[in-house]
């Protein structure tokens, strides 16, 4: 999983800079 949400940042929390 690179620095890049694909459909949905919110299922990102880590990405959450």
């Amino acid at each position: 999983m690179v620095c890049a949400p694909s459909p949905g940042p919110s299922s990102s929390p880590h990405h959450s800079r």
